[in-house]
């Protein structure tokens, strides 16, 4: 028997390049994809993707020849946020930091939240439950809590 996933979207979230002000203090402007060239790019361990949507590097890594891969987008912000190098963020969650920049505002990437069930087990009432309430409060709340500006 072939097993279901049954999922619904929940939102859409974007994300850009940041920069802490001290790195670009250090190291200077970044105005073009050019000027990445001699910077580290703070990234995900790519071992651990679970998803192809998660490869929006492709668009800048050829001018990256250094990258810092941390296991977790809080140890990313973390590392853009102590300069090791730029990173490809959460706004939602850059956008809280004053320190981190946005840089090269014309990048920007858009994904989307989506909550998954086993067909089996979304008929089980905490799990159905679960699922609705997560569902209401994101359509509720969702542009707040992805806006880049918080809710």
């Amino acid at each position: 028997l072939e097993k279901q996933i049954v999922s619904r979207k929940l939102s859409d979230y974007t994300l850009s390049i940041y920069a802490s002000e001290d790195h670009l203090k250090t190291h200077g402007p970044i105005l073009g994809l050019e000027d990445l060239r001699d910077r580290t790019l703070i990234t995900y361990v790519r071992d651990l993707w679970y998803s192809p949507s998660l490869d929006y590097f492709a668009e800048v890594e050829e001018n990256i020849t250094r990258r810092y891969e941390c296991v977790s987008v809080l140890g990313q912000v973390e590392a853009v946020r102590s300069g090791v190098g730029v990173g490809i963020l959460h706004d939602y969650l850059a956008t809280r930091y004053t320190d981190l920049k946005p840089i090269l505002p014309d990048i920007r990437f858009t994904r989307s939240y989506w909550i998954a069930t086993h067909s089996d087990l979304r008929r089980i009432s905490r799990v159905r439950e679960l699922v609705d309430y997560i569902t209401a409060r994101v359509r509720l709340r969702g542009h707040a809590l992805f806006s880049p500006y918080g809710p």
